[in-house]
């Protein structure tokens, strides 16, 4: 019994040593991600390939919602962000089969004026440059 009381306490004891660290990582990691989040806020556009003079993107908004921008067949819903990597919620319209997706984008760069980003499973290399407009 005594043997058994030491074992529960030790037990006790080591997860109450570790539970603030978990909290500080937590905190940390909330905390990382909300200065990436706070810069990912707004409108993201590039010209339409072909239509230079138009512009095409999506609206990433504080209480992650998101919004195409110009895009006729898709239609975003919501976005979250994770270190370096972008998802992006939507559906297609107007076309015969509708269908829901995620858009995974690797994060190459982002600044408070430009995202750099490249779609997962493209070439190497290949990626897309927006700039923050209002």
């Amino acid at each position: 019994m005594k043997k058994a009381l030491t074992l529960l306490m030790s037990v006790l004891l080591i997860i109450s040593c570790n539970s603030p660290s978990e909290k500080t990582s937590k905190a940390e990691l909330k905390t990382q991600t909300s200065a990436v989040d706070k810069r990912l806020y707004g409108k993201w556009v590039q010209p339409i390939p072909g239509q230079e003079e138009n512009k095409q993107g999506f609206e990433l908004n504080d209480n992650q919602t998101a919004h195409s921008i110009n895009i006729n067949t898709m239609e975003y819903e919501k976005w979250l962000s994770s270190k370096d990597t972008l998802f992006i919620w939507g559906h297609t319209t107007g076309v015969r089969e509708t269908s829901s997706f995620v858009d995974t984008l690797l994060i190459k760069k982002l600044s408070d004026s430009q995202l750099v980003i490249s779609r997962l499973g493209n070439i190497e290399g290949d990626q897309e440059i927006y700039q923050k407009t209002k």
